[in-house]
């Protein structure tokens, strides 16, 4: 059972970009609620970590879970930790970031 959340560096990356993304066009308020949220969201998987959709054809044990319809986050599930390994908008090449994610 996975008693904690990692977040790999891309993932990291990724919500930094979002959180600039949503302040020039909403504010740092709005931008740093939304963080926390998909935070949140983040931290819930180690109770439910299998709430995603497996992703098995692109790398096994890959799962992703939507977020308000918004933002998608990508991860695996270990014996330990659940890795979080990209969190994207919604409007990004989620076929093209999974991708990426089967190389490595």
């Amino acid at each position: 059972m996975a008693t904690r959340v990692s977040l790999r560096p891309r993932a990291v990356d990724d919500l930094i970009e979002l959180h600039d993304h949503i302040a020039a066009d909403a504010g740092l308020g709005v931008a740093g609620a939304y963080i926390d949220r998909l935070e949140e969201v983040c931290r819930a998987l180690v109770t439910f970590p299998l709430s995603g959709r497996t992703q098995d054809h692109v790398r096994p044990g890959l799962r992703t879970i939507a977020v308000d319809r918004r933002a998608v986050i990508v991860y695996l599930v270990r014996p330990r930790v659940i890795q979080v390994l990209r969190i994207l908008y919604r409007g990004r090449d989620l076929q093209a970031a999974l991708t990426e994610l089967s190389k490595g």
